[in-house]
């Protein structure tokens, strides 16, 4: 176990890099049927654990193949059917109520369905999740990484936002600008040399969360 010292906010902080013994073996992905197998290990000393192997960054979007936000829409008449257009309405409704994007609810009627879902707790933090805590108070440029196929930045240029994606897996990239018309950029935030302070809003997928750490840790940096 090796440990070192940073300093944030004039505080001395202590990082410690833990060394593991094996918990599971021989495991297989039946959600996603990425291939391959893995264990975990776990540290003795704070029972943290992590994946064994640990995956090379190039090859992480492999296990997203089939992943919700990769997938985009395999059926795009499906979007003329009745009920995926009241899910849309009401969606935009409810949003417009619990975050501000009033753009999203279009005529009054669906704003008031977004009033009355916005009373049940659990749709409304959906709706705060579903807008990744970005609030209709302002507008300005926004940057998903771990964009996928776009739809949460199809989302957001309805409500207003000037957006751009970045995006590790080239077949989710491709259907973020085929299909939704997104500006998105194929690899991961270091890749995309993007300028600092040019946005006005960073969301972030858990995808590229994975991808940042990983990079954090190749480059032996200090993560808070």
């Amino acid at each position: 176990m090796r440990r070192r010292n940073s300093h944030r906010g004039g505080q001395k902080m202590s990082l410690v890099q833990c060394a593991g013994a094996p918990l599971h073996e021989g495991l297989s992905d039946h959600l996603f049927v990425a291939s391959g197998q893995w264990g975990f290990l776990q540290c003795t000393k704070c029972d943290l654990a992590w994946l064994s192997p640990r995956p090379i960054v190039a090859h992480l979007y492999k296990a997203y193949r089939s992943y919700s936000t990769h997938i985009g829409d395999r059926n795009r008449k499906s979007d003329t059917n009745l009920l995926t257009h009241l899910r849309k309405k009401s969606k935009g409704g409810l949003y417009a109520i619990v975050s501000g994007f009033s753009e999203l609810a279009g005529v009054w009627g669906w704003m008031q369905l977004g009033r009355t879902l916005s009373s049940v707790p659990l749709l409304r933090e959906r709706a705060v999740m579903g807008t990744m805590c970005l609030n209709g108070d302002e507008r300005g440029t926004l940057l998903n990484l771990g964009c996928g196929s776009g739809r949460f930045l199809a989302l957001m240029r309805d409500a207003g936002w000037d957006v751009r994606g970045v995006e590790p897996d080239p077949a989710a990239a491709r259907m973020a600008q085929e299909q939704f018309g997104i500006p998105a950029i194929v690899g991961t935030s270091e890749d995309a040399g993007l300028p600092g302070e040019s946005f006005d809003a960073i969301t972030v997928s858990m995808f590229s969360i994975m991808f940042a750490i990983r990079s954090h840790c190749s480059a032996n940096a200090d993560v808070y």
